[in-house]
C-alpha cells in the first residue's frame, strides 16, 4: 500500500499486537503499542491507505472502549461521535471496493462486534444483539480461536443482560470450550464461569451460582488481574446477599469498593449499590448513610446515571419512604428507560415489601403492580426470542 513509510506485514503486526493487548486489557501495554503504531506513519497518504486506517480506526474505538472500562479517566474522546466518524471512514472504503476481500471481511466482523460492544455498554441491548448476528454471519471466516471465544462470551453477556438466561449458558459454554483448548486462558475461562453463575444467580438457583462464582473466583487468582479479581470478589457478595448472609456479603462489598476505587474502574458506583442494599438490610443506619454519599459522588463522578438513580431509590426507600413514593416511582421510570427491567423488578419488590411490612399497604399494591409489569417484559422478552430461534 503506496504511502506507508514501513512495509504493510511490519505495520499489520503491530496493529495485531495491539489488538492482542487491547483485548487481554494490558492498559499500559496497549497505550505504548497505540503510540508505536502511530509512529509507522499511516497517515502520509490517507486516500491510499484506506483500509489500514480503518483498522487502526477500529482499533483507537476498541482502544477507548478498553478504558472506558478499566480507567474511565483516560478516555480521550466521545465514543458516540467516534462511532460516527468509524461508520463514515467504513462507506469511504466499501464505496472505493468491489467485491470483499478477506481483510475486508475481517474489518467489517471488527466494525459489528464493537459496535455491539459499545451498544451493550449503553444498555442499548437489542441494538447491541443485531450488531453481534451481523458480525455472527462473518464469523465463519475467523479462523482464530480466541476471538471466536471473544465474540461468544459478548453473545453469552448480552443474552444475560435481556434475562435469556438458557440461551446465555449456551453461549458461555460455548466460549469456555474455545478458551479451554488453549493455555493460559484463566482470564477468559473466569470470566465465562461468572456469566453461567450470574444466569444461575438470576434464576436463584443460589447453590449453583456460589459453585460457579467460586470457580471463577479461582481461575482470576491465577492471574495478576486486579480487575477481574476485584470482579469475582463482588460476585461473591451478591451470592452471599441473595443467600440472605449479609454480614459475609458486607465483606466481600467493602473488599471490592475499595479495589475498584484503587483502580479507578467504572464499577465503583456498582459496588457501593450494593454496599448500601447490605447495610440497609442489617440495619446498620450510620455506614449506609455514609455508603450512601460516596457511592452518589462516585456515581456522579464516572457520569453513572444508573447507579446514582438505583442509590437514590433505596436511600429514600427507607429514610424518607412517607413522602417518598412519587420519587421512587419516577426514578423506577428512569431506570426502566435503560431497559433494564430485572433492575426494576428488583427495586420493586423490595419497595412493595417494605411498605407492607411498614403497613402502607395502599403503597404496596402499586409496588407490586410495578414489579409485575417488570416481570412481564422479562419475560415477554423470553416469548419473542423463542418465536425468532
Amino acid at each position: 500500500m503506496g504511502g506507508l513509510t514501513k512495509p504493510y506485514d511490519e505495520v499489520a503486526i503491530k496493529l495485531n499486537e495491539w489488538y492482542s493487548a487491547i483485548k487481554k486489557g494490558e492498559v499500559t501495554d496497549a497505550e505504548f503499542l497505540k503510540k508505536e503504531v502511530k509512529g509507522l506513519g499511516l497517515f502520509d497518504d490517507m486516500e491510499e491507505n484506506q483500509t489500514v486506517l480503518l483498522y487502526f480506526t477500529l482499533l483507537e474505538f476498541r482502544h477507548e472502549l478498553m478504558l472506558s472500562d478499566l480507567r474511565p479517566k483516560l478516555v480521550s474522546m466521545e465514543l458516540h461521535d467516534f462511532m460516527e466518524h468509524i461508520e463514515d471512514q467504513r462507506s469511504k472504503v466499501q464505496n472505493s471496493k468491489g467485491e470483499m476481500n478477506q481483510i475486508d471481511r475481517m474489518l467489517e466482523y471488527y466494525f459489528w462486534f464493537f459496535k455491539g460492544t459499545h451498544e451493550f455498554r449503553k444498555n442499548q441491548f437489542d441494538i447491541a444483539l443485531n450488531c453481534y448476528k451481523n458480525a455472527e454471519k462473518i464469523l465463519e471466516d475467523v479462523e482464530d480461536s480466541n476471538e471466536k471465544g471473544e465474540f461468544y462470551y459478548k453473545l453469552a453477556e448480552v443474552y444475560y443482560h435481556i434475562d435469556q438466561y438458557q440461551i446465555s449458558v449456551k453461549y458461555a459454554l460455548k466460549a469456555l470450550g474455545f478458551f479451554s483448548e488453549q493455555p493460559l486462558m484463566d482470564e477468559k475461562i473466569a470470566w465465562c464461569y461468572s456469566v453461567i453463575a450470574g444466569n444461575y444467580l438470576s434464576k436463584m438457583q443460589y447453590d449453583d451460582a456460589l459453585n460457579y462464582f467460586n470457580k471463577s473466583h479461582s481461575h482470576a487468582q491465577v492471574t495478576t488481574k486486579q480487575y477481574l479479581i476485584t470482579s469475582t470478589i463482588f460476585n461473591l457478595g451478591k451470592c452471599y446477599f441473595h443467600l440472605d448472609k449479609f454480614t459475609e456479603a458486607l465483606s466481600y462489598f467493602d473488599t471490592a469498593v475499595e479495589l475498584f476505587e484503587k483502580h479507578e474502574t467504572r464499577h465503583a458506583p456498582k459496588a457501593y449499590f450494593n454496599k448500601l442494599h447490605t447495610l440497609l438490610r442489617l440495619g446498620q443506619v450510620v455506614p449506609a448513610t455514609d455508603a450512601y454519599q460516596r457511592g452518589v459522588a462516585a456515581a456522579q463522578d464516572l457520569g453513572d446515571k444508573v447507579y446514582e438513580t438505583e442509590m437514590q431509590f433505596l436511600y429514600h426507600l427507607y429514610f424518607h419512604s412517607n413522602d417518598s413514593a412519587s420519587d421512587l416511582k419516577k426514578w423506577l421510570e428512569v431506570i426502566q428507560s435503560q431497559n433494564l427491567h430485572e433492575d426494576v423488578y428488583e427495586l420493586a419488590i423490595e419497595a412493595a415489601r417494605y411498605y407492607n411490612k411498614s403497613g402502607q399497604l395502599e403503597n404496596a399494591v402499586v409496588f407490586y403492580e410495578r414489579a409485575d409489569h417488570a416481570r412481564s417484559l422479562i419475560q415477554r422478552g423470553e416469548l419473542l426470542n423463542e418465536i425468532e430461534k
